[in-house]
């Protein structure tokens, strides 16, 4: 599959909460991805802070 055509997962990714955490000294537990596909199941990539983008539950 060509990235240009990816798939979208059902659902929305919920808000970003800025925090007061510096982004250098972010650590992020959940996987970068780029792509809903690059995430399993039905988690989705959404936008996290500091320019992130991450797989997370959506919201239904």
């Amino acid at each position: 599959m060509n990235r240009s055509q990816t798939i979208r997962k059902s659902g929305i990714c919920p808000k970003v909460v800025q925090t007061n955490v510096k982004c250098g000294a972010e650590k992020l537990i959940q996987p970068d991805c780029r792509f809903d596909t690059d995430c399993p199941g039905e988690l989705k990539c959404c936008e996290a802070p500091c320019g992130k983008r991450v797989c997370k539950s959506p919201i239904k």
